[in-house]
């Protein structure tokens, strides 16, 4: 009885001891959600980012079925978290956005009033200088990634270290914020899996079986339900989850770009400093002990080196200032919360190492900001929250004007959209767009139909490729195309989507031509005709000779493979980059070079003619001035040779069709 009394007496201090910080960490949350409110301020535009977030929208309206209709890295919620603006369920947007970052905040001040009250301190504060400031590029606010990975730590980490009845709780907003991010988003849907797993695991061994269990319950029920909610249809939702991996399994050697050196030392020292910090969380503050100990610490120190992992491939693979920012955000708070979070039992002896930590990691993400992206970040960095919560307030407060402004910010971009000479010849056909404008079509009003891989730099293997070539020998294809050739960075620009670039260029003539923007309309159905007429293989820097071919359309075929250290170092970071030089007369006797992803070369490419841009295409719709390169190799810098095998295997195909030429493009 008296054992009974006293743990009674336990359980009500501790639900009053929590009662007392819940009440001032809501309140502190309230207002430090201003500070990260992820509105868009950015009208969606003819940029790629623009026009995949305006598909987006449009995917929703439509109802359109993803993993089958829609391939993208987004999921149907993706339309809630793109940078963008749209009219398109504008105030569910704006919920949406009040809601995430108001649970973000209130995540992070719950773990920090666990902490000492200098440390809690010092953990608003990195996050105040932190997080409010990133992503200044393109829009002022620091994007949903960093926000996704935020809140789904600071919820997950609530349930590992809460206790009923706050708990459940915790629980309820994890799953349901996992459940959110695993249909926004793909490689969300790839973190969200673990943590679930892992946090339900961490349960099972306190003792809490029903509870882990029903978590993964209902993350499993949530995102069929939700799936279904969002008019997507249940036996879609496998197609999702393969095409989700499909397109971000080459991601690494396809979509990356280098980071700046400075920005890829300090993101590693960063990375390493936050394991030692989780290495060090003590077993105790989790309320286990015994023999379940052991595996619940190699529970969570496996949980933690995965965030901690998977955020710097996040961050390095596509290493732009908007994916480091997010790693830099992430990573500052995860590790300042794991090492506040123990500070309550430490002894003052022990505060020299965390502190230490804290510092260089302070230190290491200014240097990172600093440098690389922002210069002047240490001037701005406490002057923006400020102008930031001023701005985000009278957004909360005058809805109507905001949703206002944005419309009329709309009008300008519309006008100058506008294809006041193709749109007459279009009509109500169903037109798709080649290249990264999608957002055009939609702008104007047309009847947009997309293909399954929308965006063409987004398709980047074989299998992808192929997805977007059925449909254009279905009944669906559509009878007119908004071409442009405009490659992703400075690739190779045949190589993007190039089964269906070859296949336009079979069936499809040139009609009319604006702003730089071939229509083309459809003309036959035919199949394309290749005879392999050499292969063989090569070394880096050696030629592909191509001048004996000489008027011939050709298609090349390029693999080429890792080595055992080049494995590794894709999977620890990225993939060395490729290159493709090319000569032709054309180019003034110079030598060309181009990015080229080395499944995009493998998938094969239309090699001769040479086309370089949307003129070139033009041109040879015209048949005046079709350039004959005559030569290609393989070139890689010097220090990269040893993540590749040195043996290139080539197969060169002439194209028994005849490639465009069966158009007229009238001048512009």
């Amino acid at each position: 009885m008296e054992r009974r009394s006293s743990l009674a007496k336990d359980h009500k201090g501790a639900k009053t001891h929590a009662v007392m910080h819940v009440s001032p960490a809501l309140l502190s949350a309230f207002y430090l959600a201003l500070l990260l409110l992820n509105a868009p301020r950015v009208h969606v535009s003819a940029t790629n980012d623009g026009s995949w977030s305006a598909v987006l929208n449009y995917a929703d309206a439509e109802r359109l079925q993803f993993g089958t209709q829609i391939v993208f890295t987004y999921g149907p919620l993706g339309f809630l978290a793109s940078p963008w603006y749209s009219a398109h369920a504008g105030r569910l947007r704006l919920g949406t956005d009040l809601g995430l970052t108001f649970l973000v905040a209130d995540g992070v001040c719950l773990l920090a009033w666990r902490m000492p009250v200098i440390w809690r301190l010092a953990v608003l504060g990195a996050w105040i200088l932190f997080s409010p400031n990133l992503h200044r590029n393109a829009a002022p606010h620091p994007g949903v990634d960093l926000l996704i990975w935020q809140v789904i730590f600071c919820w997950g980490l609530l349930c590992l270290l809460e206790s009923p009845p706050g708990l459940w709780s915790c629980a309820l907003v994890f799953i349901s914020l996992a459940v959110f991010g695993a249909l926004a988003k793909s490689n969300f849907f790839a973190i969200s899996v673990p943590r679930v797993l892992a946090v339900a695991g961490g349960l099972c061994l306190r003792a809490n079986q029903k509870l882990g269990a029903a978590m993964v319950l209902a993350f499993l029920a949530g995102c069929l339900g939700l799936w279904m909610a969002l008019g997507q249809q249940l036996s879609n939702f496998g197609s999702f989850l393969k095409q989700a991996l499909a397109i971000a399994a080459p991601y690494d050697e396809t979509m990356c770009y280098s980071a700046p050196p400075m920005a890829l030392v300090c993101g590693g020292i960063m990375a390493l400093l936050s394991l030692i910090s989780a290495a060090k969380v003590p077993i105790s503050l989790f309320n286990t002990s015994g023999r379940r100990s052991g595996w619940f610490r190699g529970l969570i120190s496996a949980w933690l080196a995965i965030l901690v992992f998977v955020s710097w491939k996040n961050g390095f693979v596509r290493a732009d200032g908007y994916h480091i920012e997010a790693f830099v955000g992430f990573i500052v708070l995860l590790a300042l919360i794991l090492l506040g979070v123990q500070m309550e039992a430490a002894n003052q002896s022990k505060l020299a190492w965390p502190l230490a930590v804290a510092v260089a990691l302070c230190l290491l993400a200014i240097c990172t900001l600093h440098q690389a992206f922002f210069p002047g970040y240490v001037g701005t960095g406490l002057e923006r929250p400020l102008s930031l919560f001023a701005e985000n307030l009278s957004i909360v407060t005058r809805p109507t004007s905001y949703w206002q402004e944005m419309a009329q910010a709309e009008e300008p971009i519309r006008r100058g959209a506008q294809l006041n000479r193709l749109k007459p010849l279009i009509g109500k056909s169903s037109l798709d767009v080649f290249g990264s404008q999608q957002v055009l079509a939609l702008l104007n009003n047309l009847d947009y139909r997309p293909r399954p891989v929308f965006a063409s730099y987004a398709a980047y293997t074989l299998p992808l490729m192929r997805l977007n070539e059925r449909f254009y020998f279905s009944n669906q294809a559509c009878e007119f195309v908004l071409f442009k050739l405009d490659a992703l960075g400075h690739r190779f620009p045949p190589l993007e989507d190039a089964l269906l670039f070859r296949d336009l260029l079979l069936n499809y003539e040139a009609v009319g031509i604006e702003h730089n923007l071939l229509l083309l309309k459809t003309a036959r159905t035919s199949q394309p005709t290749l005879t392999l007429l050499k292969e063989g293989t090569v070394r880096f820097g050696e030629q592909i000779p191509l001048r004996a071919y000489g008027d011939t359309d050709l298609w090349v075929e390029l693999a080429l493979g890792p080595t055992f250290a080049g494995q590794v170092r894709r999977l620890s970071y990225k993939a060395s980059d490729v290159r493709l030089r090319i000569w032709s007369g054309a180019l003034g006797g110079e030598e060309a070079q181009f990015e080229a992803p080395s499944p995009m070369l493998a998938a094969g490419f239309v090699a001769s003619p040479l086309l370089l841009n949307t003129k070139d295409v033009a041109d040879l719709y015209r048949g005046t001035r079709i350039v004959r390169p005559s030569a290609y190799a393989i070139d890689l810098d010097p220090r990269a040779e040893r993540w590749w095998s040195d043996r290139i295997h080539y197969r060169i195909y002439r194209i028994e069709n005849r490639l465009g030429r069966c158009g007229w493009v009238p001048d512009p």
